[in-house]
């Protein structure tokens, strides 16, 4: 793509983006409704839109999966992970119980991107 690679993860880890690239896909969650926690060089984000606890996905999306019997992956049930991992600098992982993907950002230019899902 034609983005610089810091600029797509900085874009990636800032909340406002939900609710406008992801309004149809996720429920538009707006900035309030997510949370991110450093570890280290590295950021979790957990959804929050219930107000009484984190999870790996927002309300909307985890209502949608309830009413359509999604094959829910072995052992992960409790939705309460965090739904992103965002690795520092290259490497980010989308959790949740019904998917998981790993997300590699590899710079190839300074102004081009690729990513490899």
């Amino acid at each position: 793509m034609k983005c610089n690679w810091r600029v797509f993860y900085e874009n990636s880890i800032d909340g406002y983006h939900l609710s406008h690239l992801h309004q149809k896909t996720l429920g538009g969650p707006a900035p309030g409704w997510n949370t991110w926690e450093p570890h280290g060089r590295h950021l979790l984000w957990y959804a929050t839109a219930d107000g009484a606890r984190r999870s790996s996905l927002p309300k909307a999306i985890e209502d949608y999966a309830a009413g359509h019997n999604l094959a829910v992956i072995e052992g992960a049930e409790g939705n309460d992970c965090a739904g992103v991992y965002m690795m520092f600098p290259s490497t980010i992982v989308e959790v949740n119980p019904y998917s998981t993907s790993v997300t590699r950002v590899i710079p190839t230019g300074l102004e081009t991107t690729r990513l490899m899902v």
